[in-house]
């Protein structure tokens, strides 16, 4: 019970730093740390957004959609007013790219099992209520001869 309280306390403050973090990202203008933060939080937002897709919080989804946009015009903006710098950061962020696509695409296969489990459980559940009707149906049937 304990480690299930622990658990969920470091979840809840991961959350909430997460949740704060749109706010606190910004470009340092060191190139390699800017980028590896920024690839950093937008996996984790992406993370983020699976998992209120996930729980169908849609409207969740959309804001931390949002928030990403933000944060990455306002690097996008840093480097572009930054031209001596921007060659750095592109290739940095390249460089990060094919580790982050991997880590991408592995989340990707969890949400597609996700919601494939939503799914079939949901396929299921339809099932079993359109079994219960026909069985009231011919119950129904069964009383009215």
């Amino acid at each position: 019970m304990k480690k299930l309280m622990y658990l969920a306390a470091v979840i809840a403050a991961g959350l909430f730093l997460v949740s704060c973090s749109g706010a606190s990202i910004k470009p340092s203008g060191d190139p390699e740390k800017d980028a590896k933060a920024l690839m950093d939080y937008q996996f984790q937002a992406t993370k983020d957004i699976q998992e209120a897709f996930g729980n169908f919080e849609l409207s969740k989804a959309k804001k931390i959609g949002e928030d990403m946009e933000k944060v990455s015009k306002q690097f996008e903006d840093f480097y572009a007013k930054n031209a001596d710098l921007k060659d750095k950061f592109d290739a940095a962020m390249s460089s990060l790219s094919g580790e982050y696509e991997k880590k991408l695409e592995e989340m990707g296969q969890g949400l597609v099992d996700a919601l494939g489990g939503i799914f079939s459980d949901t396929e299921k559940k339809a099932d079993e209520a359109v079994e219960a009707v026909e069985e009231a149906a011919e119950a129904v049937e069964d009383v009215t001869e």
